[in-house]
């Protein structure tokens, strides 16, 4: 019997003028998946509409290490309508995948990483209703195979009781969306959200940054639901930064434990400056209670890195969320979840990167381990033009490292694909991927994927 490993996808994907539940146009969408082993085999996206129906499917080979893509516009209608859905993918052999959103006219587009592991609550660190022009949309997908009514609790920064509730009867691998627009109850605020169902649910948050003055200060901030493995006492941040290159990032933290705890962020630089790590004054948490830590007191301005937050009672969740503002207004965003300590491994896997262009990657390795690891990247195209190619990096032990791929001769000038990292000295670490095209005024990242090396 073949070995099948499911990877639940929530994804905005239309293919007509209308983009996820939202007034803007032109939204595609693009599912990425990387083999994470050395054997070839077959990968196939199967869709669901909201009433639980199946459209159909499209279907690909893989070969081994090797990645592939599925740009959702080239399906023909005839398998796929024009419409909004979720997705499974699955595969004979194990595979991980993310999910592209892009909206160009609009200047509209991140990443998120699909889940293997779907669980009956699901929490959301970050989340906003007209608050810095943002406004959020929670994607919860059933991954049961019998519908089940789930139930969402919305709660504003620093309250600990919420300020909306709602629930919704979702079809089985189909989907609800809760537009936090439609909850006038939540103010004009930002905070979190926890949804509970009773089987196995994914979920995605969404969020909007639109001033009405036109795309060039709209932005889009995207990250996959959090589930109990993804809360901890500490939690590790590939990437943040402060005031460099005008990008500023906020951490957000949400307390998910039953008792008050302190908080603390410790931040270290990958560009050389002085003076570092750089330690916050704790923060308080109550129970359910979110808090961000953004631009702390004694932070050099400048300085781009890794950071871990800490926590002393009780588990957390956090989000990082970025953005660019230049003089003009143009605005560009991103987010991605943190990870806890013990989720570093020595291999990693990343389904899209580009060395385009248009689109660049600059791929964040964070080495966890006491000594200097030696990385080597093997790069999978998945344009059977652009050639493969791989490159041993070394890291500093307990240290991060930025991989510039249009600096980097590993791959060719218009590289697209996936990415497999392996420490070839066994020295635990995690990695973000974080792409931008500069030209269209977009950028996009999220967290590779760790597994256990074959």
């Amino acid at each position: 019997m073949k070995k099948r490993v499911m990877f639940v996808v929530v994804l905005a994907l239309l293919i007509g003028l209308l983009s996820f539940a939202t007034a803007f146009a032109a939204t595609t969408t693009g599912i990425d998946v990387v083999n994470l082993s050395n054997s070839a085999g077959s990968v196939v996206v199967t869709f669901y509409a909201a009433d639980g129906s199946s459209p159909g499917s499209v279907s690909e080979n893989i070969s081994a290490f090797g990645a592939v893509n599925f740009y959702i516009p080239n399906i023909p209608s005839t398998t796929l309508p024009a419409g909004q859905y979720s997705a499974v993918v699955s595969s004979d052999v194990p595979v991980a995948a993310t999910v592209g959103l892009t909206d160009s006219p609009e200047k509209l587009g991140d990443d998120y990483v699909g889940t293997s592991v779907p669980a009956a609550e699901l929490s959301f660190p970050l989340i906003y209703r007209n608050y810095g022009s943002y406004t959020s949309q929670l994607v919860i997908q059933n991954a049961n195979n019998s519908a089940q009514t789930v139930n969402i609790e919305f709660f504003k920064q620093g309250v600990t009781t919420p300020a909306a509730t709602d629930s919704a009867n979702i079809q089985p691998m189909s989907y609800a969306v809760f537009d936090l627009a439609d909850y006038a109850a939540f103010g004009n605020d930002f905070g979190g959200a926890v949804v509970t169902g009773s089987g196995p649910l994914a979920g995605t948050a969404i969020a909007i940054r639109d001033k009405g003055t036109g795309p060039a200060a709209k932005a889009e901030l995207t990250y996959r639901a959090f589930t109990a493995d993804q809360q901890g006492a500490e939690i590790l941040l590939p990437l943040f930064y402060n005031n460099f290159n005008k990008f500023n990032s906020g951490i957000n933290v949400v307390n998910r434990g039953a008792v008050a705890t302190d908080v603390t962020v410790e931040y270290t630089s990958s560009n050389g400056v002085a003076g570092g790590p750089w330690t916050t004054a704790p923060q308080t948490l109550q129970p359910g209670q979110m808090y961000t830590f953004y631009q702390p007191a004694g932070l050099p301005s400048g300085v781009f890195g890794s950071a871990v937050v800490s926590s002393t009672a009780a588990d957390i969740a956090v989000v990082v969320s970025s953005a660019r503002v230049d003089g003009n207004g143009n605005n560009v965003a991103f987010a991605y979840e943190g990870a806890v300590s013990s989720a570093g491994s020595s291999c990693v896997a990343l389904p899209v990167v580009h060395n385009r262009t248009s689109w660049k990657t600059g791929i964040n390795i964070l080495n966890l381990g006491a000594s200097a690891s030696s990385v080597t990247i093997t790069y999978s195209s998945s344009n059977p033009a652009t050639p493969d190619a791989t490159k041993t990096y070394s890291v500093p032990a307990n240290s991060p490292l930025t991989i510039y791929m249009p600096t980097d001769a590993a791959t060719a000038l218009g590289f697209y694909g996936g990415a497999s990292l392996e420490s070839t000295n066994g020295q635990p670490m995690l990695v973000l991927a974080s792409s931008a095209n500069t030209t269209a005024g977009i950028a996009r990242n999220y967290v590779g994927v760790n597994y256990t090396c074959p």
